[in-house]
């Protein structure tokens, strides 16, 4: 299978906001440098679950992944996807700080 790259990534600065444009796999290496290690998604999945007060099947449906694969990837025997890893962070980021939504240079930065 062929890898694509994304045609466009936008750099951030915590200043000025977008600074610029970075293409290729410099863009996806610093969104994957700055994205959350394997502890902290966990962390992130808890809380959400906790905040929502869901139980894994319904976080799972929320989601929409089957409840084992959530299982999986609470207990650390799977990692998601880029977009799950995705998804997660912006939920549990509109839930526990909403206002870092609002800041373009944070969806980039995962809030960092």
């Amino acid at each position: 299978m062929k890898r694509v790259h994304f045609q466009q990534t936008w750099a951030c600065d915590q200043q000025n906001g977008l600074v610029g444009n970075v293409s290729g796999s410099f863009g996806e290496s610093l969104t994957s440098a700055l994205a959350p290690d394997s502890a902290e998604f966990r962390q992130m999945l808890g809380e959400l679950r906790a905040d929502l007060e869901l139980p894994v099947a319904g976080l799972a449906a929320v989601l929409g992944v089957p409840r084992i694969t959530l299982r999986r990837w609470m207990n650390g025997t799977r990692q998601p996807s880029g977009a799950a890893r995705r998804l997660v962070w912006l939920l549990h980021t509109a839930q526990r700080s909403p206002d870092t939504l609002k800041q373009p240079s944070a969806w980039l930065a995962w809030g960092r």
